[in-house]
């Protein structure tokens, strides 16, 4: 039971890491780190109603015991990182494209002259 449970985390943490390093390599759009910290703004304030209601509360599960302000402390910790990370893809988009004033011209057409016609 002890090797099974070992092995099944082991490969858990190898599958976290490769994914991590694979998330790492590529850039993410900056798309998707605006819904993340959206979801997770969400969840901190779901967690903060659940804490204001019950500051004692919790959950038991098999590795111990997981406390509604420990969550919000993960929470607001992976809100901190997405902005960072969302800070630092804005601050490369701004150095790797250069600002340059684009001038529009506008095409005109010839000026057209009327002549008045009398119907005599």
């Amino acid at each position: 039971m002890m090797n099974t449970f070992t092995n099944t985390t082991l490969s858990l943490i190898h599958s976290v890491s490769s994914t991590l390093s694979r998330i790492t390599a590529k850039k993410l759009p900056q798309q998707f780190l605006f819904l993340l910290t959206g979801f997770l703004v969400s969840q901190f304030f779901l967690l903060n109603i659940l804490y204001s209601q019950h500051p004692q509360g919790g959950w038991v599960t098999l590795f111990g015991n997981i406390s509604t302000l420990s969550l919000i402390t993960v929470i607001l910790l992976a809100i901190i990182a997405c902005l960072i990370t969302l800070w630092h893809s804005a601050a490369d988009t701004v150095t790797t494209t250069p600002v340059t004033r684009k001038t529009r011209t506008q095409s005109y057409s010839k000026p057209a002259t009327f002549m008045s016609v009398s119907p005599e």
